[in-house]
């Protein structure tokens, strides 16, 4: 980092702040407090970013006024309140950046959209020699592709030269708050700009804060500014910060931003951090590029006008201008690479391959005939002559890239229902004090069944009536109607049938004739109330101390690469891709530089509802529908993740709009609350414990949060376990005794099946090709030479299943049996090097669909019928579903059962495994207001299977291994009667044959672990009586290094072992160096 103290004249010149961010500039704005202020001018080279290298050119011309900005920020009540704080603490002035340049494009959008920092693309040309660093900076020949080559002639140029001799000295940003400067930095709105890296705009004010800091990398230089300082002379001509002067009135700026500013021939502080690199035991030698990477801005802003040009033929309207009866884009996202086509690019270093996008098109403008959403691929991206359209069909067994949608009724289904709710607002005011507000706008609200039913070619949907409120999928009332919506003229739709309290009515006179008859009965009301809100009734805890938590107190031992989302832990890696759709998947999975799996994430979930009114009973959602990825949450530190967690945002296109999602996915690492592995013999204790790797993201859809988890053990093994919390979907309580259970006044519980499909495509042991094993536990009696008769034992019945039709599998009854899948390649032993598929860590066994050949689902969901699929790898089938198989149901665009009935070999090919997770849910009261996870968990866990020698995940575990000394902390207790005080004794070797010896484990015996004693001088005399502890893996902390020769505890979690000696340590860095509890 190079800073040159500038003296900026007063007023600025045009050209010191950016023309695009200059209309957010008032008259004020334009001078800086007091004459003449002093400002910086920074070159900075930044070595290790999340985003990589890159090089920064800032000007920040001194402290600006902010009283003059007050009557402005005042309108933003959001920002207000930041700056008036500052005012609060008596600081009225604050620096501002008001040029800045970067050679990445990442970190261009990146400071634009959070900070306001109005970064622009440049190309930086360095040198460093032993005495001078010549810095020149240019404007990129192409905005689009900044590693093409500078235009001639640079905009900045600077020479710094060392001065020898002179010792280097801390420094840091605490030095401008001494020198009485301000190291906060405000940051008005900037616009956005079709250009490249300017594509995002803010409107609102930002603050953030300088911080850096050099123990002893800080020393004087000499700089020289300006054109002269090579042998470019013309270098400063031009469109630049160092050029011609501006004439007078001028729009466009020639006068350089640094022209009139004293700096030339000054000192400057060369600052370079010698702090180490954090990273350095665990970044892997190569990152390759994220080949599964969504669209960047570039590539998604190219075709957005591509596409709408008339030589493409779509005649789009703009999708913020889209109706019922127009052609708009719904949606676009990267189409992920061929798996054919990947391999060679992972494993053989050929070339990256092309990338296209999925375009979804809503076609409405031909009002004749049915709306639909049409799906296009184009590229190869960036769109250049090469790029073309055409429909996606190769990814779909339909042959269909088209699917019939309700999406215009949907978009007047609203207004529909809006002026609806007038002819029945009598009723529903009488039987659920609903209402209608001064706006218009009714307090309750229809639901849909979904999806819509076909009766005799017509749609036909079932509405019920709710109250409107956060907590409406609790509130259905016992009023339902059945309307024909068919087509796209709501005066032809019709209410067909009403149903109240179990009783049918033709129409709604028909209804409001029983309505207004003595003998009608009147149902209770389901209304909203407290007994919906997400908060404690009481506050039981009030007096009791905080829970503990966890704490990093160490360096993180997870290394993540934020510009290609790839991920490193303890010799696992893996790449991350995201589709809005399906939200995150993991591709590249490796263990010590193995790939185990090519790609494993979320497909589909499903919710199928079951009740006795027709609402429950026709409802069944498949959420990938409603964009699982796009929806997202970001994550609460502390609470939906640990507060030292790693944290990525989601980027996605929808209706040509960009759109982000903070802090959406969180990475941890955190300690296990059990042994990985120990043992207690009669001379030592060893016991091992270890850490998960913790990748997750929350998706609320809806009424529902489903918390998807994958999670890495030192071991080898993989875990995909999903959660689900929020609203549970309820019924009216009546008649539904066999759905469910009465929770409230009137509200029922509605069972229903969640069946979430995921994707494993492995390739185990060097090979792609692999093959799967069934093994049973089975009964069998076998007659032994050394036995006289026949003995009733179990054995192990292995057999591989060769065809795809033999693949549609339950989890084992009684758990007897091993699915693997299994590499051509032998361990050590001459075992198949295989990893196994079971249950994991969540409650009970996986469930799947409940009833087969389902009246809602029909054709569109098969996976969900079984527990596992195994079928061979085709670039054709990379998904179970496509998000559009809920509007065709009995004609999806794609059939999961024809992946199947082609009932291909399955002995050594490339094999993918298609698992569900879920539960049976039965809510109960438990679940009001929101379900609780702890009991909505599910999960399965890959798992090494002989692939490696011996366990590997003691190699990466802290451990400890107590040898006894003999006889020590060994009580001698009778088998048959409860010792007493009397005749328990403690004796050397063993005894009777009625003894048994155990570990002393009273809490007020002298040799309990937890608090014994190391003998001193004693013991000294006598290596027999000395007790030895040797730790394994990762070595201790500092502070635990002092407690330990200060004889007061070795080591954080085992105070069993104050004051022993410890043994030799060795291993790698820990993440978990201090486990602080608070």
């Amino acid at each position: 980092m190079y800073w040159i103290a500038v003296r900026f004249p007063n007023p600025l010149p045009v050209d010191t702040y950016g023309p695009l961010e200059s209309p957010y500039l008032t008259p004020e704005d334009n001078q800086v407090s007091g004459f003449p202020s002093v400002g910086l001018v920074m070159l900075v080279r930044y070595s290790e970013t999340p985003l990589g290298k890159y090089d920064e050119l800032a000007i920040i011309p001194g402290e600006f006024d902010l009283r003059a900005l007050v009557k402005e920020v005042s309108e933003l009540k959001d920002e207000r309140d930041h700056i008036l704080e500052a005012f609060l603490k008596g600081k009225k002035k604050h620096m501002r950046i008001t040029r800045i340049y970067v050679s990445q494009l990442a970190t261009c959008w990146n400071g634009r959209h959070i900070w306001n920092v109005p970064k622009h693309l440049a190309a930086f040309d360095i040198h460093d020699s032993s005495t001078s660093v010549t810095a020149h900076v240019y404007p990129p020949i192409s905005a689009t592709d900044p590693t093409r080559l500078p235009n001639a002639k640079p905009f900045f140029s600077a020479r710094f030269t060392k001065i020898p001799y002179l010792p280097s000295f801390p420094f840091s940003a605490k030095a401008l708050t001494s020198l009485g400067m301000s190291d906060l930095l405000v940051q008005p709105p900037i616009p956005s700009h079709p250009d490249i890296g300017l594509l995002c705009g803010n409107e609102h004010w930002k603050r953030l804060q300088l911080g850096f800091r050099s123990t002893k990398g800080t020393s004087l230089c000499w700089v020289e500014v300006g054109k002269d300082v090579t042998e470019r002379k013309e270098a400063g001509e031009g469109d630049s910060l160092l050029g011609k002067k501006q004439t007078k009135g001028s729009s466009r700026s020639e006068e350089g931003a640094l022209e009139d500013c004293e700096c030339r021939g000054s000192l400057s502080l060369f600052h370079e951090t010698h702090a180490k690199d954090k990273y350095r035991n665990i970044r892997p030698k190569e990152i390759r590029k994220n080949v599964w990477s969504e669209l960047s801005a570039v590539e998604a802003e190219g075709l957005r006008v591509w596409l709408h040009q008339p030589e493409q033929g779509l005649r789009l309207t703009p999708a913020a201008n889209g109706t019922g009866e127009t052609d708009w884009i719904q949606l676009f996202e990267i189409i992920r690479p061929n798996k054919t086509d990947v391999i060679p690019y992972l494993d053989h270093g050929s070339s990256e391959p092309p990338r296209y996008a999925r375009v979804a098109i809503f076609h409405g403008s031909k009002l004749d005939e049915t709306s639909t959403i049409d799906e296009y691929i184009v590229g190869p991206l960036p769109v250049s002559e090469q790029t073309t359209v055409e429909p996606l069909t190769y990814i779909y067994n339909s042959g269909r890239h088209r699917t019939p949608t309700r999406l215009a009724s949907y978009l007047i289904f609203r207004e529909w229902m809006k002026e609806f709710s007038l002819e029945i607002y009598d009723i529903a005011h009488d039987l659920f004090n609903f209402t209608i507000g001064p706006d218009g706008i009714p307090n309750f609200q229809l639901g849909s069944i979904d999806p819509f039913w076909m009766e005799d070619d017509r749609d036909v949907v079932w509405l019920g009536f709710y109250q409107d409120s956060a907590a409406r999928s609790l509130l259905h009332q016992a009023l339902y109607l059945k309307a024909d919506v068919t087509g796209r003229n709501a005066s032809e739709w019709k209410v067909l049938q009403w149903l109240y309290n179990g009783i049918l009515y033709d129409d709604l006179e028909s209804l409001k004739t029983a309505w207004r008859s003595p003998g009608f009965v009147k149902l209770p009301p389901n209304l909203d109330g407290d007994w919906t809100e997400i908060r404690p009734m009481s506050n039981p805890t009030g007096e009791l101390p905080p829970p503990p938590k966890l704490k990093q107190s160490g360096p993180s031992r997870v290394f993540i690469d934020k510009s290609e989302n790839f991920v490193s832990w303890l010799n696992f890696t893996f790449t991350i891709g995201f589709s809005q759709i399906t939200a995150m998947t993991l591709f590249d999975i490796r263990i010590d530089g193995e790939r185990i799996m090519y790609e494993l994430g979320f497909q589909e979930a499903m919710a199928h509802y079951a009740g006795d009114d027709p609402k429950m009973s026709g409802t069944t959602y498949l959420d990938s529908s409603f964009s699982f990825g796009a929806l997202l949450s970001e994550l609460v530190p502390g609470y939906d993740c640990p507060e030292y967690a790693d944290y990525l945002s989601t980027q996605f296109h929808k209706q040509e709009q960009l759109y982000e999602r903070k802090n959406t996915i969180c990475i941890f690492e955190k300690p296990m609350d059990y042994p990985l592995q120990r043992h207690t013999d009669h001379s030592y204790t060893a016991s091992f414990t270890s850490t998960t790797l913790v990748v997750r993201s929350i998706a609320t859809i809806g009424n529902y949060d489903y918390l998807i988890d994958y999670i890495f053990y030192v071991d080898g093994s993989i875990e995909v376990k999903v959660r689900a919390s929020g609203y549970i979907q309820g019924a009216y309580a009546l008649h539904n005794q066999l759905y469910g259970y009465k929770v409230h006044d009137a509200l029922s519980t509605a069972m229903h099946d969640h069946v979430i499909n995921f994707k494993a495509d492995l390739d185990i042991g060097h090979s792609i090709p692999n093959s799967f094993q069934i093994v049973d536990i089975t009964s069998r009696e076998i007659t032994y030479p050394w036995s006289n008769k026949p003995r009733r034992t179990m054995v192990l019945d292995a057999r591989n299943l060769t065809s795809e039709s033999q693949t549609s599998l339950l989890w084992p009854p009684n758990s007897a049996g091993m699915y693997l899948i299994s590499s051509p390649e032998s361990n050590a032993w001459g075992e198949l090097r295989s990893y196994r598929i079971l249950p994991g860590t969540g409650i009970g066994t996986p469930p799947h669909l409940t009833m087969r050949d389902s009246s809602n689902l029909q054709e569109s969901a098969r996976w969900s019928e079984h527990d596992i699929y195994v079928t061979r790898q085709h670039d054709t089938e990379p998904m179970s579903c496509s998000y559009l198989n809920g509007m065709t149901p009995g004609d999806p665009l794609v059939r999961f059962r024809d992946f199947l009935a082609d009932n291909e070999t399955l002995d050594n090919e490339d094999l993918v495994l298609w698992f569900n997770l879920g539960s049976h849910h039965v809510p109960n009261s438990g679940d009001i207001p929101n379900t609780v996870m702890i009991g909505s968990s599910s999960s399965v866990i890959f798992q090494p299977f002989n692939f490696f020698n011996r366990d590997r995940g003691i190699e990466w575990s802290r451990g400890v291994t107590i040898e006894h000394p003999e006889g020590d902390g060994v009580r001698w207790v009778p088998t048959a009667d409860p010792p007493t005080s009397s005749t328990t004794s403690e004796i050397n070797g063993r005894g009777p044959g009625y003894w048994e010896r155990i570990p002393a484990s009273n809490s007020d015996d002298h040799s309990d672990l937890r608090v014994r004693k190391s003998n001193t001088e004693e013991n000294k005399c006598s290596s027999k009586s000395q007790q030895k502890i040797a730790f394994h893996g990762t070595p201790l902390t500092e502070e635990e290094q002092e407690e330990k020769h200060a004889g007061v505890k070795v080591m954080e979690g085992l105070r069993a072992f104050r004051g022993l000696r410890a043994g030799r340590m060795w291993g790698y860095m820990p993440i978990f160096r201090d486990l602080e509890i608070f």
